[in-house]
């Protein structure tokens, strides 16, 4: 992974950069990459990645397998070394979506290590017929700023909810232009605090060398 998950491109680990085994000689995403790496080389059928900022969703589209944020407070993080508390979930990275709802039902529920976490019922997947009067949202602020054969990608999915019967809804999102700066404000403080511990003093390299 990208070392303190600090990268979106798997280029920055300790032990050199992550490969993606889909495309040969592009970047696998990250941070979690090794672990969409590993799921899509056939090296393991599922595996967990941390996602702060889309540290599972984006390796997850760059080596074609499924990777899902869950909701903040749905899994316990006890023992996840954080990038920005405030943000960080633990999640699964999958080959489909049935192996990422078994694993998030393994491992989702209240930790009293963790006081974040929630009790939440078990995910189910559901029948065709069960899913009637689905409502869907789709950002127009967001298809604005995609690629174009992305936005073509997401154009089909929404079809396939359409032919389900399901409402489709443009929603505008008033203060896009403010999230990033927001987000970054927030994720390099606690970054910083997160990782102090780790400037030599007790665990290490001394920080005026490798910082």
């Amino acid at each position: 992974m990208d070392e303190f998950a600090c990268g979106s491109s798997g280029e920055t680990s300790y032990y050199g950069a992550t490969k993606n085994p889909r495309a040969e000689g592009k970047i696998p995403g990250g941070s979690s990459s090794g672990s969409a790496a590993a799921v899509s080389a056939d090296l393991c059928d599922m595996a967990l990645g941390s996602d702060t900022g889309g540290s599972i969703r984006n390796p997850a589209s760059h080596c074609g397998v499924v990777g899902f944020k869950p909701s903040y407070g749905v899994v316990s993080r006890q023992g996840l070394c954080d990038l920005a508390m405030s943000f960080d979930q633990i999640g699964p990275l999958t080959k489909n979506t049935k192996d990422a709802l078994l694993l998030t039902n393994i491992i989702k529920g209240k930790d009293i290590s963790d006081s974040t976490t929630v009790d939440t019922p078990k995910f189910e997947i559901k029948k065709e017929e069960e899913m009637k009067n689905y409502k869907i949202g789709v950002v127009k602020e967001f298809m604005e700023v995609s690629d174009e054969k992305i936005r073509d990608r997401i154009e089909k999915g929404i079809e396939v909810f359409r032919d389900l019967g399901w409402e489709v809804v443009e929603l505008n999102y008033k203060y896009t232009d403010l999230a990033l700066p927001t987000y970054y404000l927030i994720n390099y403080v606690e970054f910083f605090s997160a990782t102090r511990r780790y400037d030599g003093r007790r665990y290490g390299y001394p920080i005026e060398r490798k910082f």
